[in-house]
């Protein structure tokens, strides 16, 4: 049997870990936020501001990658996957999101060429201009190298099972590059902003909705080739599942209009989906092992936002007596380097001190 020592050597993948270029951050400081995404001076730096309402205060971790690298050496985490963090670019017209795709990703790719092993970029393309994004997909993945193309859960109110996305599909089947999805609170719903239930709610809500009328809106029948990445567990989609699958057979007995696009049974459409493990206990990565398989989970952390959370979570699941040995190495780095198509991946520099 394998100890904790060598266990916490082994390397670790954070395939949902968020990073603001310098380059994106000074382009919206130079005016190219329009007026609705707009970097401000702080009393501790930077702050990103979102129509007007004050979103994060910037601290180094969320731009600098030597603080990063410090962060992830600090924790045992040998390799993040790199993605844009919130609100993304689709508030923009379509050739300033392409403008800014493009900061984005040469920005992502560099930082993966200049530390292998240690980065993977993740692309942004401008979804709200299908034609657009596919032409970008194409650069990021064939010309800079990215391994994973970032999502949101809505295009500025567009669902993504809507149809005008068809050329982006059909490009990442053929690029055969996975989705990671990642919720933004779509206009609104202010109530949300109390308690910032945004974040804590709305994301997952977000995630559960995108996941559903994928399956629903016939995406994966149309698009056989898609393979996702939920971040946050699926949101509510692992409690949920059972009751949505249901009443898509069984509702339209009771409520008209329930008569979905989909050909096949809600479960048999999870096949083409992965899950972080962004969660916060052991109960919920309980119920995420059981509903989706080991095979199908991927450590995340939502770092920087919720940095506090490396250490937290790989000690659950190293501790945790319902992970098996096998199952700790395919959640810590085998999943994604099966589905990111990555090389082996680098030991951790510093391994944190593990129990056994």
């Amino acid at each position: 049997m394998t100890s904790a020592a060598e266990r916490a050597g082994r390397g670790v993948v954070d395939v949902h870990a968020h990073l603001y270029p310098t380059a994106f951050l000074e382009a919206l400081r130079s005016g190219a936020g329009d007026g609705v995404v707009e970097v401000e001076e702080s009393d501790t730096g930077w702050r990103l501001v979102v129509g007007k309402l004050p979103f994060v205060d910037l601290e180094p971790e969320f731009f600098d990658p030597k603080v990063r690298l410090a962060m992830m050496d600090a924790s045992g985490v040998s390799t993040q996957v790199l993605s844009l963090p919130p609100p993304m670019v689709y508030w923009a017209s379509p050739e300033r999101a392409l403008e800014l795709c493009r900061i984005v990703n040469d920005s992502l790719a560099q930082l993966a060429a200049d530390h292998p092993g240690r980065f993977v970029a993740c692309c942004v393309v401008p979804l709200q201009a299908p034609e657009l994004a596919a032409e970008e997909l194409r650069r990021a993945i064939e010309q800079l190298g990215c391994r994973m193309v970032l999502f949101g859960s809505n295009i500025l109110g567009t669902d993504l099972d809507d149809a005008s996305l068809a050329p982006v599909y059909e490009e990442i089947e053929r690029l055969d590059v996975p989705i990671f999805n990642h919720p933004i609170i779509r206009a609104g719903l202010p109530c949300l902003r109390d308690h910032r239930l945004d974040v804590s709610l709305g994301f997952t809500l977000e995630t559960t909705f995108a996941a559903s009328r994928m399956i629903l809106g016939g995406v994966f029948d149309r698009h056989p080739g898609l393979r996702i990445c939920w971040s946050h567990l699926g949101g509510g989609l692992p409690f949920l599942a059972d009751r949505i699958g249901y009443l898509s057979r069984q509702g339209r007995e009771c409520f008209p209009g329930i008569d979905g696009i989909a050909r096949d049974p809600f479960a048999s459409y999870l096949r083409h989906f992965w899950y972080d493990t962004v969660v916060y206990s052991e109960r919920n990565l309980a119920f995420g092992m059981s509903f989706a398989g080991a095979d199908r989970l991927m450590f995340g952390t939502d770092t920087p936002f919720f940095s506090d959370t490396t250490d937290f979570l790989l000690t659950m699941i190293r501790r945790s007596p319902l992970v098996s040995d096998e199952d700790e190495e395919a959640i810590l780095q085998g999943n994604a380097i099966e589905l990111l198509g990555l090389q082996a991946v680098p030991p951790v520099h510093t391994a944190p001190d593990v129990p056994a």
